[in-house]
């Protein structure tokens, strides 16, 4: 993707977190590039507890080869992943410009965008134009709105600041889109082009999901545990899905998010890959834990929790997601960034109440600053004695950032994903951060 645009609304504000690797060009001077351009491989995870791994790499090589032949294209390269045997492994496909617009224009809102960039269909709530004469499939260019100027509805030629990030063909038509500011669901438009080479990929709904391979690996973590294991801020329920499947019949998941719309998508996540072993609950995880022995649950099933009652602890806690990739406009500024810092401490303060003695805690992010990464590692470990860092295994990504302020030791315990170099898909991810912590007995 050609560097057009810069993709931070506060700029200035925020340049100062972010490591000067993700932004410095060879000749020294301000580089974007890493943020607006999509992992160079799509990842796959593979709902063992229904499906075999090579089942699925025959469906989507089918899949491509029926494209190929129809588009005289390249094929991706497809691959089960050499130590995450539940990861399928995609490719681009080879690039190809297009140089003949269609005549009519699709306009979709930021997040759509990145969206179609990482190989998505158009959604309806993400469209915000289109042209008045495109008829349901009629062929359309697709534009990104980069600075949120274009309201929804808009029935002009828009001027906004904007890319083409890809082609498609109409699925809905204006009016069923727009009249009476009606609520559509489903594509509104079938993307046969995108910018970023990235491809589709269609595969039965129970069969798995589209995920980013750093999440992927943080499941992984879990593969020795036997007991229940908490997942804090489980929403949409990716992880924990993957961490209840790896466990199998050895242990439950529980799984919490204060937010109902959002546990609701655990459950039927749930539902979807057949899983018995997941328990999901609507609870904010910073209070999640008993201070008073009266709080105590009569039937002990849900939260708030004892201390020290679970083997294994995930935390993944909302954070100011500067790593996730494509990314053409983030609004986030300092303060905010700031108050996940803070938010981040709280939830740990409560994983480390949750953990029992001897257990294992893991930590992520899908971020790239020092405060919410390492510097929350030195911080935890400076305030809890009773913590210890453990190596992340399977030992996959990139070692802590020297300008941090963890030891040689400390760094090369924790793993960093998405560093803005290299190019196997264990390199080129979005930005990701994993550290695991053991609890002394």
């Amino acid at each position: 993707m050609a560097l057009i645009l810069v993709p931070f609304k506060y700029k200035d504000d925020l340049l100062k977190h972010i490591p000067p690797m993700f932004l410095n060009s060879e000749d020294g001077s301000e580089d974007y590039s890493w943020f607006l351009n999509a992992p160079g491989f799509t990842t796959f995870r593979v709902n063992v507890k229904k499906y075999k791994v090579q089942d699925l790499v025959d469906i989507i090589d089918k899949q491509f080869i029926e494209e190929t032949e129809a588009q005289n294209k390249h094929p991706p390269k497809i691959f089960i992943h050499k130590i995450i045997n539940d990861c399928i492994v995609v490719s681009r496909w080879k690039h190809d410009c297009r140089e003949n617009l269609c005549e009519y224009d699709v306009i979709v809102d930021v997040a759509c965008a990145n969206a179609v960039l990482r190989g998505a269909d158009i959604f309806a709530p993400g469209i915000l134009s289109i042209s008045t004469n495109a008829k349901v499939g009629d062929k359309v260019n697709v534009f990104a709105d980069l600075e949120r100027n274009c309201r929804r509805g808009f029935n002009k030629k828009f001027t906004g600041k904007s890319l083409l990030i890809g082609t498609g063909t109409v699925k809905v038509s204006r009016n069923e889109l727009f009249k009476n500011n009606a609520t559509v669901r489903g594509v509104g438009v079938e993307v046969d082009w995108n910018l970023s080479g990235i491809p589709k990929i269609k595969l039965p709904e129970d069969s798995g999901l589209l995920q980013n391979f750093p999440s992927i690996v943080c499941g992984h973590m879990f593969k020795n545990i036997t007991g229940n294991v908490l997942d804090m801020c489980a929403a949409p329920g990716n992880k924990a899905t993957h961490i209840a499947t790896i466990l199998g019949n050895k242990g439950e998941v529980i799984a919490l998010d204060k937010t109902a719309d959002r546990v609701s998508k655990i459950g039927k996540l749930s539902e979807r890959f057949g899983l018995t072993n997941l328990k999901y609950y609507l609870y904010d995880a910073t209070k999640c834990i008993m201070e008073d022995m009266s709080e105590s649950n009569a039937n002990h099933l849900g939260p708030p929790f004892m201390k020290e009652s679970f083997p294994a602890v995930l935390l993944d806690p909302p954070c100011s997601a500067l790593g996730q990739r494509p990314s053409l406009m983030n609004n986030i500024s300092s303060s905010q960034l700031k108050s996940y810092v803070f938010l981040q401490r709280q939830l740990l303060r409560s994983a480390i109440k949750a953990l029992s003695k001897g257990g294992l805690l893991v930590y992520s992010t899908c971020t790239i600053t020092l405060e919410e990464n390492e510097e929350m590692v030195s911080w935890a470990l400076k305030q809890f004695p009773e913590l210890s860092l453990k190596r992340v295994e399977p030992s996959i990504g990139y070692p802590g950032l020297q300008e941090s302020s963890l030891t040689k030791n400390e760094r090369e315990m924790v793993s960093r994903f998405g560093l803005p170099r290299g190019s196997t898909v264990d390199e080129d991810t979005i930005g990701f951060f994993i550290a695991c912590f053991n609890k002394n007995v």
